[in-house]
């Protein structure tokens, strides 16, 4: 990974930045997110789309790689079109979507290693499929563990600092702090 997948990780924190910036000002549907999970969200959105974007784009990957993290973009893109709709305009997005997109993901993703002959250049590219494999499951339970907690139906959306997110926020923090580690001992080592 070279300094494309910095730029792209700079890129996602200023737009994430300022989409939480902007869900705490009020009269926005989903409600205000708390700083854990603005730092969840960064991550899986880095994770998810920017760096699987510049690995597809790597000429010095192999092509099975590099057509692994196409298809995993693909599968996100595809996500994110029905995701926007059913949050931002017929508000009916329900967590079991997530969590099953997420679990058909990684199965996917499974799928797609196994058939595949890394050559010795792609070693980076298949550390950090560990990584995302990872956000996936924790992200589908984060999603479980949220969907305990608030109805998408009143427009809820996201983690608050409300009380009654305190556990999801504290495992937001855990796994934010574990995700930016291990992605920066991909890009930095």
């Amino acid at each position: 990974m070279d300094s494309s997948a910095l730029l792209a990780v700079g890129a996602f924190a200023a737009c994430t930045g300022f989409f939480g910036w902007r869900q705490n000002r009020g009269g926005v549907v989903g409600g205000p997110i708390s700083l854990p999970k603005i730092l969840w969200l960064n991550l899986t959105l880095t994770v998810f789309f920017g760096l699987p974007f510049v690995l597809w784009r790597d000429a010095a990957l192999s092509p099975g790689v590099r057509l692994l993290f196409g298809w995993l973009l693909l599968s996100f893109v595809g996500r994110a079109v029905i995701e926007l709709y059913l949050i931002y305009v017929t508000i009916t997005w329900k967590c079991v979507y997530g969590i099953s997109h997420d679990l058909f993901t990684l199965a996917m993703a499974a799928a797609l290693r196994l058939g595949l002959s890394p050559a010795a250049g792609d070693s980076k590219a298949m550390g950090f499929l560990a990584v995302y494999c990872a956000v996936l499951l924790i992200e589908a339970g984060m999603a479980k563990a949220f969907s305990l907690l608030a109805d998408p139906k009143t427009g809820i959306y996201f983690a608050s600092d409300d009380p009654r997110f305190k556990k999801v926020n504290a495992a937001s923090w855990a796994a934010s702090l574990c995700g930016y580690a291990a992605l920066a001992a991909l890009l930095f080592l």
